[in-house]
């Protein structure tokens, strides 16, 4: 839309002695400003397009010809380093915006990161002394397993024993109830 305005201008004042053919000059200034590196590289070619096009189009059209024209071309120059200060102090404003808003988000991450970084170190200690409790468990369980060996050859000792205490215990329940005792019917005999 600017770059057509100014084209327009250029067509009525003068083609190429127009006083408002600097400010083609301003589009790929403001591309890169506002847009990007590669906008105002195409603006940069429309710019030079269209210098070369009033140039050779306009080549007959004499300046124009009125009694205030320094006073025009006075106003063309400002309204150029006016509109190029606006954009660039727009572009500066905005620039120094963003680059507050990504200091203080660097610091709310740098505050992440720290926040992160002890909870690692936290859970790495609780990982250590788990570990350490694992080890300590699998000790006794091992422990335990021994000791639960140790049982089972006891209780089998036992039930052992018991066997034989129980036929030692028939032998006296029959002695008890028999008026003799025969020696040689006896087990141990």
């Amino acid at each position: 839309v600017l770059w057509i305005n100014f084209c327009i201008a250029i067509s009525y004042s003068g083609g190429i002695y127009s006083q408002i053919l600097p400010w083609l000059a301003a589009t790929p200034v403001l591309a890169t400003l506002l847009v990007s590196h590669r906008a105002s590289v195409f603006w940069v070619i429309v710019s030079l397009s269209s210098v070369i096009f009033f140039t050779f189009y306009f080549a007959t059209l004499a300046p124009l010809n009125d009694l205030h024209g320094e006073w025009r071309g006075l106003a063309s120059q400002l309204g150029l380093v006016l509109i190029i200060f606006l954009f660039t102090w727009l572009f500066y404003k905005s620039r120094a915006s963003l680059l507050k808003k990504l200091a203080i988000s660097n610091v709310k991450l740098n505050a992440r990161k720290e926040k992160l970084l002890a909870q690692h170190r936290e859970i790495q200690a609780q990982k250590s002394f788990i570990e350490k409790q694992n080890v300590l468990l699998r000790q006794q369980n091992a422990h335990i397993a021994a000791v639960n060996k140790q049982l089972e050859l006891k209780v089998i000792q036992i039930v052992k024993s018991n066997k034989t205490l129980e036929g030692h215990w028939e032998t006296l329940l029959s002695i008890t109830k028999s008026n003799t005792i025969n020696f040689g019917q006896l087990p141990e005999a």
